[in-house]
C-alpha cells in the first residue's frame, strides 16, 4: 500500500465525525445539482495507469532533468515535473527525488492525486519506499463526494497513521467559504480504525454553531457520540430544546437517547433502539414525560416493531403501541392523523406463501384511547385469525379453481363472542382473447359460528350457506386517427358483469344478551367504479349480501403517438333485479333499481400536468353526491402545484364533506422557494390544517423554516365550533454532506398524508 492511501482515508474521516452519526451523505446527486457543472478541474494522470498498474515501476519527467548521483539514481526534475507510482502521482516546479530511497522532495505548485483525491500544497516531502509524507499549507479535493477543505501541514507516519494540524473540511464550491468544519489537530489510524480531534467545531456565516474539545470517532462505519440539538415551537408543548446522544452499540445495533426541555410541560426522554440481524430486523421506542406540568400526571408511549424473515416463503410481523392516556397523541403527536386516533392497533401477524397456498395466522389486539366509547361500540379483538388461499398454478381441462378458507376467535370484554370459519371454494371457465374476454365463474360461501355470551334464545352454533355466480366479459375496440399532424390511438373496451347470490336471511347469526342483533367485523363497503365487478357489497365474513344484479361500463384510452396514455375514461352503472334484503343490524333494505353512476378520468392535458376526477350521480336527485378532483403541476422536481377538492352529500343533499386541499413548492427568486399547504373544510368554515414556509437552497447549505397549524380533535363530530389546534414553528439548517440543525421539515414536506404530494 502506498503513502497515499492513508491521506485518502484520512480526508474520509473528516466527513464522519461521530457528532453526525446521522448526517446525510452525498450519494445523492441530486443534492449537489445547484453547484454548476464542475467542482475542481483535477489533472489527468501523467501517463496512462497501465503503465506500472501495479506501483512497481516509478516514471519521471520535467522541462529539465539533472542527474546528481548515477550510483543512487538520484535526479533533480526543473520545471513541470512529475512523478509516478501506478495510478499515484506528484507535480511540482522542482522535485529532488532518489530512486534508490523512493525520496522525493517537492517545492512550487505542488500537486498530488490518486483517483478521487487531489492535493495541492507549497512544499512536500514523500517516502514512498515508507509509505511516509509531509506536506505543507495543503489544500485536499474529494471531486466524487464533493468536498474540499485545507491543512497546515499533513504527515503520513505510516501507511496506516496521520496526522493533519489546523484543518478545515467543507462540500461549498472553490470560493464559497458559507460553512466550515474545523479542527486544530486530527490524528488518524486506520489501522485500529481510529481517529481523534481536539478542538473541533463547524461555522456557519462565520459564526460558531458547534463545539466539542474532544472527538474520537471510527474512520469508517459508525461511532457513538452526541448529535446537533433540534430547536422548535409548539402551542400545546412551548419551546422544545432536544439533545440527541447516539450509541453505536454494535455494526448491526444502534440506539439513540435524547434529553428534551419542553418550556410548558417539563423534561421528556426518548429513546429509539434499532437492531439488524440476516432474517430479522426491529426498532422500539419510548416517549416518557415524568409529572407533566398542565396535567400532573406521567406521559409515556411505548412502541416496538419486528420483522422476521426465517426463510423467503416465511415472514413474521409484530407492531406493539401503547399510550398512557388517550389524550396523549393531541399533546404529542406531531401530525394530523396522530391526534384523531381512537384506538392503538398492536398485530402478530406471521404469513407462509407457496407456490399455491397461502397460509396466515394473525393475533390483533387494540389499546382503547376514548373511554368515553361505549364497549359495544369498541372493535373486536381477533384472538387468532387463520386464514389459507389456494390457487393452483395449473388449469384442469381449461377449468380454474381456487379455495380461500378464514376461521377467526373474535373476543370483546362483556360482550358476545366466538369462532367464525369461512369457506369460499370456486371454479371458473375463462375464455380470453385479443378481442375480449368471458370469465364465468361458480362459487359457494359457508359460514358457521360457536358463540359465547350470546342471547339466552339463540343456537350457539348458528351456519349459513350460500351459492354465488357471477359472468364477467369484455371487448376491446381500437382505431386510429390523425389530429393536429400528430397519430393517435383510441380504445374502447364495453364491460359488463353478471352477478346473483341467493337471498338467506342472516339476521339472528349473532345476538348478545340483549337479544339484539350484532356483527363481529362486517361493514358496508364504500360505493366506487370498482365495487361495480365486486362479489359481495360487504367487507367481514358476517354477511354474504344477496344480488340479482348487472354492472354495465365502458372505458376509453387516449394514447398519443408514442404508445403514452394522455386520457383515461371510465363510467359505469349496477342495475338490480331485485332488492337487497341482506341489510346489517339497524339498517334498511334498499330498493332503488339501480345504483349511482360512477365515473373516473384521468388526463394529461399539457406537459407535466395530471388531472383525476373521481364522482359519483345520483340521477334521483340529479346532482352529484360524491366527487374528488385533484390537479398536479410538476414541471421539475421541486416546482410542484397541488390542488383537491371533495365533495360529499347526504341524501337530503346537504354537504357531508366540502373541502379543499391546495399545495405549492415553487421557486420565487435565485434560490429561494415558496411553499405552502391548506386543507380547509368549506362547510365548517375552518382550517383542518396549513402550514407556510420558505426555503433557501444554495450548493453546499438550505435553509428551512415552517410554521404549521392543525386541529388536533378531528374525532369530535362538532369540532368545527369548538376547534382544538396545535400550531409549531420549525427551523432546519442543512449543511449539505454533513449533517442538520434543527427538526427534520424534509420528513414533513415528504408525508404522503400531511406533506407536499410530489416533494
Amino acid at each position: 500500500m502506498g503513502w497515499f492511501r492513508i491521506h485518502r482515508c484520512a480526508v474520509a474521516a473528516v466527513i464522519a465525525f461521530p457528532t453526525f452519526a446521522h448526517a446525510a451523505g452525498a450519494a445523492d446527486a441530486d443534492v449537489w445539482l445547484r453547484c454548476g457543472p464542475t467542482f475542481v478541474d483535477v489533472p489527468p494522470l501523467p501517463w496512462s495507469s497501465d503503465v506500472a498498474g501495479d506501483g512497481s515501476v516509478t516514471r519521471i519527467e520535467s522541462d529539465r532533468v539533472e542527474t546528481r548521483s548515477d550510483a543512487e539514481r538520484s535526479y533533480t526534475l526543473i520545471g513541470n515535473g512529475a512523478v509516478q507510482r501506478g495510478e499515484q502521482w506528484l507535480r511540482a516546479e522542482r522535485i529532488d527525488y532518489n530512486d534508490t530511497s523512493g525520496e522525493a522532495d517537492a517545492a512550487g505548485n505542488v500537486r498530488i492525486g490518486q483517483r478521487d483525491l487531489f492535493l495541492t500544497g507549497d512544499s512536500a516531502k514523500l517516502w514512498f519506499n515508507q509509505n511516509r509524507a509531509v506536506i505543507q499549507k495543503t489544500e485536499f479535493f474529494l471531486p466524487e463526494r464533493h468536498a474540499r477543505g485545507d491543512a497546515d501541514e499533513a504527515e503520513f507516519s505510516s501507511s496506516t497513521t496521520a496526522t493533519l494540524s489546523g484543518t478545515r473540511y467543507t462540500t461549498c464550491n472553490p470560493g464559497d467559504e458559507s460553512w466550515h468544519l474545523h479542527s486544530s489537530t486530527l490524528t488518524l489510524d486506520s489501522s485500529d480504525n481510529v481517529g481523534t480531534a481536539r478542538n473541533v467545531w463547524v461555522d456557519f456565516k462565520g459564526v460558531p454553531i458547534f463545539y466539542f474539545p474532544y472527538l474520537n470517532f471510527p474512520l469508517s462505519g459508525r461511532k457513538s457520540g452526541f448529535l446537533f440539538p433540534t430547536i422548535g415551537r409548539s402551542s400545546r408543548l412551548g419551546t422544545r430544546v432536544a439533545v440527541p446522544f447516539y450509541w453505536n452499540i454494535a455494526p448491526n445495533a444502534d440506539a439513540t437517547l435524547t434529553f428534551q426541555n419542553l418550556t410548558d410541560r417539563g423534561q421528556q426522554w426518548l429513546g429509539q433502539f434499532r437492531y439488524l440481524q440476516t432474517t430479522f430486523n426491529g426498532e422500539a421506542n419510548f416517549e416518557i414525560l415524568p409529572d407533566d406540568k398542565q396535567t400532573g400526571h406521567d406521559r409515556i408511549y411505548t412502541e416496538w416493531r419486528n420483522h422476521w424473515t426465517p426463510s423467503a416463503r416465511w415472514v413474521n410481523d409484530v407492531e406493539y403501541r401503547h399510550a398512557s392516556d388517550g389524550t396523549y397523541f393531541d399533546d404529542f403527536g406531531d401530525r394530523l392523523s396522530s391526534t384523531s386516533l381512537v384506538q392503538l392497533e398492536r398485530i402478530a401477524r406471521s404469513r407462509y406463501t407457496g407456490d399455491m397456498v397461502r397460509l396466515q395466522g394473525t393475533v390483533l389486539d387494540y389499546q382503547n384511547l376514548d373511554e368515553t366509547l361505549p364497549e359495544s361500540q369498541r372493535p373486536y379483538r381477533k384472538l387468532p385469525e387463520l386464514t389459507l388461499n389456494a390457487v393452483p398454478k395449473h388449469s384442469i381441462a381449461g377449468f380454474r379453481t381456487r379455495l380461500d378458507t378464514s376461521i377467526v376467535n373474535f373476543e370483546r370484554s362483556e360482550s358476545v363472542s366466538g369462532v367464525r370459519v369461512n369457506a369460499n371454494p370456486s371454479i371458473s371457465y375463462p375464455i380470453e382473447g385479443a378481442a375480449g374476454y368471458v370469465r364465468p365463474k361458480l362459487g359457494a360461501r359457508y359460514t358457521a359460528y360457536s358463540l359465547r355470551r350470546s342471547s339466552d334464545t339463540q343456537d350457539d352454533a348458528p351456519h349459513r350457506s350460500t351459492s354465488v355466480f357471477s359472468l364477467d366479459s369484455g371487448i376491446f375496440f381500437d382505431r386510429e386517427f390523425e389530429l393536429a399532424g400528430t397519430r393517435w390511438q383510441q380504445t374502447l373496451e364495453p364491460r359488463m358483469f353478471y352477478l346473483y347470490v341467493p337471498y338467506h336471511d342472516q339476521t339472528g347469526l349473532v345476538r348478545d344478551e340483549t337479544n339484539t342483533d350484532r356483527v363481529f367485523d362486517t361493514a358496508l363497503n364504500g360505493f366506487s367504479y370498482a365495487q361495480l365487478f365486486s362479489e359481495n357489497r360487504f367487507s367481514g365474513g358476517d354477511r354474504d349480501g344477496d344480488a340479482n344484479q348487472i354492472a354495465l361500463a365502458v372505458t376509453t384510452r387516449y394514447l398519443d403517438g408514442r404508445g403514452a396514455q394522455r386520457l383515461s375514461a371510465s363510467l359505469g352503472r349496477l342495475f338490480y333485479f331485485q332488492d337487497r334484503r341482506v341489510t346489517l343490524p339497524a339498517s334498511a333494505e334498499e330498493t332503488t333499481p339501480y345504483s349511482n353512476v360512477v365515473g373516473e378520468l384521468s388526463a394529461k392535458p399539457i406537459p407535466h400536468m395530471t388531472a383525476t376526477v373521481t364522482a359519483q350521480y345520483n340521477s334521483d336527485f340529479g346532482a352529484v353526491t360524491e366527487s374528488v378532483t385533484q390537479l398536479r403541476y410538476q414541471p421539475q422536481r421541486r416546482k410542484i402545484v397541488n390542488a383537491a377538492l371533495r365533495l360529499t352529500k347526504d341524501v337530503n343533499g346537504e354537504f357531508t364533506q366540502q373541502e379543499t386541499d391546495f399545495s405549492v413548492f415553487w421557486p420565487v427568486y435565485n434560490q429561494w422557494s415558496l411553499m405552502g399547504r391548506r386543507n380547509f373544510s368549506i362547510r365548517d368554515h375552518r382550517h383542518k390544517e396549513w402550514l407556510a414556509g420558505l426555503e433557501y437552497d444554495s450548493c453546499c447549505w438550505a435553509l428551512r423554516v415552517v410554521t404549521r397549524n392543525y386541529i388536533t380533535n378531528l374525532e369530535d363530530p362538532n369540532w368545527g365550533d369548538h376547534p382544538e389546534s396545535n400550531r409549531t414553528l420549525m427551523l432546519q439548517l442543512e449543511l449539505k454532506g454533513l449533517s442538520n440543525v434543527g427538526q427534520n421539515i424534509q420528513s414533513l414536506l415528504e408525508s404522503q398524508e400531511h406533506g407536499i404530494a410530489g416533494y
